[in-house]
Parts: structure tokens; sequence; C-alpha cells
């Protein structure tokens, strides 16, 4: 463990996806830990982000000592067992929100923008 100067967004991604195990409270960490398939540790009882929290990869400790090490002994344990990896699909999605988005619009206006050629459209 490090105590380290704040990081730029690129640099942060970077520590995370060479990380095996991410204890954090930061909001941000629920979101890329478990994009990247990074077992989380959540130090919080509650949670904006409970897509990562049901898919397993994330999970909620609370900020009780015990609890934090136990599941950070688990999480340890199947990172051993396992690999450092969690492959249970992106709990926030596939990437395509916006061209859905995109297409639903362009559905309801009954066209589609002048360079919608570019874009690969799956309509809802």
């Amino acid at each position: 463990m490090f105590l380290i100067e704040p990081l730029s967004y690129p640099e942060y991604v970077d520590l995370l996806n060479n990380s095996s195990l991410i204890i954090s409270d930061s909001s941000g960490a629920e979101e890329e830990g478990p994009t990247l398939g990074i077992r989380t540790l959540v130090l919080r009882t509650v949670t904006e982000r409970p897509e990562a929290v049901s898919t397993g990869v994330a999970k909620l400790t609370g900020r009780d000592l015990k609890s934090i090490l136990n599941n950070a002994t688990d999480a340890l344990v199947e990172i051993h067992n396992q690999g450092d990896r969690v492959h249970l699909g992106q709990p926030y999605g596939d990437g395509n929100a916006s061209a859905r988005c995109v297409a639903a619009i362009a559905k309801y206006f009954g066209k589609l923008p002048a360079d919608h050629i570019a874009y690969q459209w799956s309509i809802i």
C-alpha cells in the first residue's frame, strides 16, 4: 500500500488496471474497478452504483475494520484461486448507449442525421 499524490485520470485508471484488489470509498473506484473486472471492496453501507454489487465484482463492506479485513481476506483467497480478474460481464452496459439514444431520437423524428452512415445503428 502506498500513499500517493492525486493522479490524472489516465494515471488513475492505469493504477487500477494494474491492481488485484481495490479497497475504496470513492464512487469513481466503484465504477472503474468493476468495469475493469477487478474485485472492489466499497467502504460504504449503501451505494449509488448497485450494478457492480449485483454482479458480484464489488462488495459493500461498511467501515468496520473486522468486516473490511474479513472481506479483503476472502477476496485475496478468490484472487489466489481464480485469478485477479472477474469475468462476469460489464455492470454498466455494453458501451452502445449513445448510438441507441441517437437511433431512438432519429426514429422518433422519422429521420436520421446527415452523417448517420458513419454509425452502426441499433434501433430499440
